[in-house]
C-alpha cells in the first residue's frame, strides 16, 4: 500500500507541469500587457457634443473578447449670479463589448445618457427662481476601435442612436447619431 501511494505520488508529479514542446508558437511569445484603463474625449456619442470618458476593459472568458464600462461627463455653466444663470450636464455610462483579435476591434453596447439642466433667473418681482430638469435617454452602439498592438493610443467611431420616451431633450422618438474618440490607455 505505502508503495503505491508513493508510484501515485510520483506519477502526479511527473506530469502536473505544463509541456513547452506542447504549445504553438503563438503562445510561447511574451504577451503584451492588456491595458485596462482608458481615458478618451468623444466628440459627439452619446454624451452630447464633447465629453471626457474613463473606460475599464475586462477580459471575457471568450477568447478576443472584452467588456468595456464607460462613464464620462460634460458639464457647461452659463450666466452669472446676479441676473441668473444656467448649467447643462451629460453623464453618459455604457457597457460595451469589444470583439476582434486583429488592430480593429467591433464595438457593441448599450448604455444611458442622464441629462440635466437647471438655473435660475430673476422673475418680475426680481426675485431669484430656479428651476431643475432630469431625464435619462437610452443609448445604442455600432462601432469600431482602432489600436496598433502594443501602442497605448486608440480611436474609436461609432453610431449611437438616441433612443427616448419623453420627446424633451430631442423632438423625435429616435434619433441617429454618430461619435468619435481619440484616447490613451495605461
Amino acid at each position: 500500500m505505502k508503495n503505491a501511494f508513493l508510484l501515485f505520488c510520483l506519477f502526479c508529479i511527473a506530469f502536473s507541469g505544463r509541456s513547452f514542446a506542447q504549445i504553438s508558437a503563438p503562445e510561447t511569445g511574451a504577451v503584451p500587457d492588456l491595458y485596462r484603463n482608458s481615458i478618451y474625449l468623444e466628440i459627439g456619442g452619446n454624451g452630447g457634443l464633447l465629453t471626457l470618458n474613463y473606460e475599464r476593459l475586462i477580459p471575457l472568458a471568450a477568447p478576443h473578447k472584452m467588456l468595456a464600462l464607460r462613464v464620462g461627463g460634460l458639464f457647461v455653466p452659463s450666466g452669472s449670479r446676479q441676473t441668473g444663470y444656467d448649467y447643462e450636464f451629460y453623464l453618459p455610462l455604457e457597457v460595451s463589448v469589444l470583439m476582434g483579435k486583429r488592430a480593429v476591434k467591433l464595438e457593441l453596447g448599450l448604455g444611458t445618457t442622464i441629462f440635466g439642466n437647471g438655473g435660475s433667473y430673476l422673475n418680475n418681482g426680481q426675485q431669484l427662481e430656479s428651476y431643475h430638469r432630469l431625464e435619462a435617454l437610452s443609448v445604442l452602439r455600432v462601432g469600431g476601435r482602432w489600436q496598433k498592438p502594443g501602442k497605448n493610443w486608440f480611436v474609436r467611431v461609432g453610431f449611437t442612436p438616441v433612443l427616448q420616451e419623453n420627446y424633451t431633450v430631442i423632438p423625435y422618438p429616435f434619433s441617429p447619431w454618430a461619435g468619435i474618440s481619440v484616447g490613451y490607455n495605461f
